[in-house]
């Protein structure tokens, strides 16, 4: 009994070392197996050197590859998703606001990309204005563009471009014109100041922030394939914030009416007063808020209109309407104005 003991100690025993052998070897075979598959996932692309002249090799990841391609790719991802933008922008301005079928906006929005306009970095189209300015059939536009940088200003960091029949696109900027939102409205063309060329007149919609008045005002001459801005009367000492000119209210309780009077034109116009209103004074908010056309005297006449408050600015007691002309010497003024109110 002693014998066959001894005997099957001795054989657990080897069956022992036999299973520790076998697991040893497992393990070294998966820690051998893991090395090989990372050097499969990594490709040498060098060596490297360290002070005692002893050479290490400088391997890389597949990882590491996918991550600098994707970076690589960023700009063109980046490049591709800002034209896509604008591309949206244009069609979303000339299909609801203009009203134009696909195939006419493909044509205008080729037109904008071809023109290079848009291949500056960072530069992507806000707001777009189509028409015809000097009847001729061939289609006209207004591109407003924004350059998104990292410390961008709304006032300044943009431009516009007016597209006329197949002219290079004319660049013009204004230090005050809010180009982030691209509202361009009120756009139309004639010949207001009667000298046989086309005026383009607009405006460009501000942040919103400051009455009724916050826009941009532009009255464009286009002659001989060329344009030049055009100045408007105008009595604001900041004349390059905004173009207007000052009306100042008063009630008169007794008579029930207003008094507006304008120093500009050192005049006054009285008019009625709603009824219940507070005694308040007040004045216009702002500048134009519009500029548009009259018929005055058998002739189209360019007219600017003013937003005029009571008390606080929400309390509108009517608007001031200028009528502009111009004399021989090519300078604006006005030629007469009168106050609407809700009553007419």
């Amino acid at each position: 009994m002693k014998i066959k003991s001894r005997i099957t100690l001795m054989l657990g025993i080897s069956v022992l070392a036999l299973s520790v052998s076998g697991c040893q070897k497992n393990t070294v075979d998966e820690e051998e197996d893991a090395v090989e598959a990372q050097t499969d996932d990594e490709e040498t692309v060098g060596t490297r050197t360290d002070e005692t002249g002893t050479e290490t090799a400088e391997t890389r990841t597949d990882e590491e590859d996918a991550a600098e391609a994707q970076e690589a790719s960023a700009p063109e991802n980046a490049e591709q998703e800002r034209m896509e933008l604008s591309r949206d922008t244009f069609y979303e301005a000339a299909s609801k606001w203009h009203d134009l079928p696909d195939e006419d906006i493909n044509v205008m929005f080729q037109k904008v990309r071809d023109s290079g306009i848009l291949d500056m970095e960072n530069r992507y189209l806000t707001g777009a204005a189509i028409n015809d300015y000097d009847a001729n059939g061939i289609t006209d536009m207004i591109v407003c563009l924004y350059e998104e940088k990292e410390d961008a200003e709304p006032y300044s960091d943009g431009c516009l471009y007016l597209f006329m029949n197949d002219d290079t696109p004319y660049y013009i900027y204004d230090d005050f014109c809010c180009y982030c939102f691209g509202a361009i409205f009120g756009d139309f063309g004639a010949d207001i100041d009667n000298d046989g060329n086309t005026e383009i007149v607009f405006c460009v919609q501000g942040t919103g922030c400051g009455g009724a008045g916050d826009c941009q005002k532009f009255v464009l001459k286009y002659r001989d394939g060329r344009i030049e801005r055009m100045e408007l009367p105008n009595d604001f000492i900041d004349d390059a914030y905004d173009c207007g000119l000052t009306v100042q209210i008063e009630k008169d309780t007794q008579k029930g009416s207003y008094s507006a009077y304008c120093p500009y034109l050192d005049d006054t116009i009285v008019f009625d007063a709603e009824e219940n209103e507070e005694d308040w004074d007040g004045g216009n908010c702002r500048g134009y808020f519009l500029l548009d056309t009259m018929e005055y005297d058998g002739r189209q006449l360019l007219v600017g209109y003013e937003y005029l408050y009571a008390g606080y600015i929400a309390n509108g007691a009517g608007t001031a309407v200028f009528v502009f002309d111009w004399d021989e010497n090519g300078k604006a003024y006005v030629r007469d104005w009168e106050i609407q109110t809700g009553n007419e």
